[in-house]
């Protein structure tokens, strides 16, 4: 199905790059709300006003997508500057045996269904999700609560390393 001008998309997990947003906001004039409170995302947003690059019909929303209403802690990476949900199985410093650094954020999350709600949307045109580790379990209490019923269609990419422990390589 092709994005129309009364398009709504939800963009949870904006990291390093906020392209993909930008983009369905200018190209395709969609009403588009980002989600991504860490410090890499907040960063980003941050550039965009800055520079006047932010949309108008782009929103940023200084909160969490996750799969329960309440406050999330991530963990800041040994390298790089993605934040996780939890510190398994990759990047292992082999002088600590440490996943993570000591440092943490702990901020508020809602649920897709609990913004909808909020927002005042019954239906999305898109939803994308890159959360570093969060995917499995939000995508699974998506279909639980029935939101994806209210979406024409899903981007989203995958870190297996999350619940089911698979380092990456």
């Amino acid at each position: 199905q092709s994005l129309t001008e009364d398009c709504v998309v939800y963009a949870v997990g904006i990291g390093l790059f906020p392209e993909f947003d930008v983009i369905l906001a200018e190209r395709y004039g969609c009403e588009v709300h980002s989600f991504d409170p860490s410090p890499t995302g907040r960063g980003a947003i941050d550039k965009l006003i800055a520079s006047g690059s932010m949309p108008p019909n782009l929103h940023y929303h200084d909160l969490g997508i996750s799969d329960f209403d309440g406050n999330l802690t991530l963990y800041a990476p040994l390298t790089g500057v993605m934040f996780t949900r939890e510190c398994t199985g990759r990047n292992v410093d082999p002088t600590t045996n440490k996943t993570c650094a000591d440092s943490a954020v702990t901020f508020p999350v809602k649920t897709i269904d609990t913004v909808m709600k909020e927002l005042g949307h019954t239906h999305l045109s898109m939803l994308k999700i890159d959360t570093e580790g969060g995917e499995d379990r939000v995508v699974l209490e998506w279909s639980s609560s029935g939101v994806l019923a209210k979406v024409d269609a899903v981007c989203a990419e995958f870190h297996y390393y999350s619940t089911f422990g698979y380092a990456a390589k």
